[in-house]
């Protein structure tokens, strides 16, 4: 093989990773706004770890049209103070942990494609939702039980109607 075919070969290799990288990179991007609009408020402090982890599924959906489907990939935990979601690693670049406190918080009983679910919405994010599965639900109100942190007993109470 000459050594022109030979660069000619790295040349278009070379390309065809980066042509890869670059769109990859951009929908990464461009999916994962509604997390980093979250992020802005709910970034999970490094003093702050859960105690408890869960592997679930959840959706983020809102403030525009669609939802962004996180199945299998999500990391649920708690501790005394509040709700952690991270995703696994491998997935979570652009999508750092959030920490979420009680108070700032409420888990609304919903329906999502035809089956029963929960929705939890944010006081400082008005708009976005986090739905997840209702044994996640049973999960979350379960740990808290557990640690005694019932600093906010109304927070994670689902509403009526």
């Amino acid at each position: 093989m000459a050594i022109g075919a030979f660069l000619e070969q790295v040349y278009l290799a070379t390309v065809g990773v980066l042509a890869f990288a670059s769109f990859y990179g951009f929908a990464l991007f461009r999916n994962s706004w509604r997390w980093r609009r979250l992020a802005e408020v709910y970034a999970a402090p490094d003093d702050q770890r859960p105690l408890k982890r869960r592997w679930t599924n959840m959706v983020l959906q809102g403030l525009s049209f669609g939802w962004v489907n996180y199945a299998g990939i999500t990391l649920f935990g708690v501790n005394r103070e509040g709700l952690f979601v991270s995703l696994l690693p491998g997935f979570s670049l652009l999508h750092e942990p959030l920490f979420f406190r009680y108070q700032e918080i409420t888990i609304a009983p919903t329906r999502w494609l035809l089956q029963d679910a929960c929705a939890i919405e944010f006081r400082g994010c008005p708009g976005l939702r986090l739905i997840t599965n209702l044994a996640t639900q049973r999960w979350i109100e379960q740990q808290r039980e557990e640690l005694g942190s019932f600093s906010a007993p109304t927070a994670l109470s689902p509403r009526n109607g």
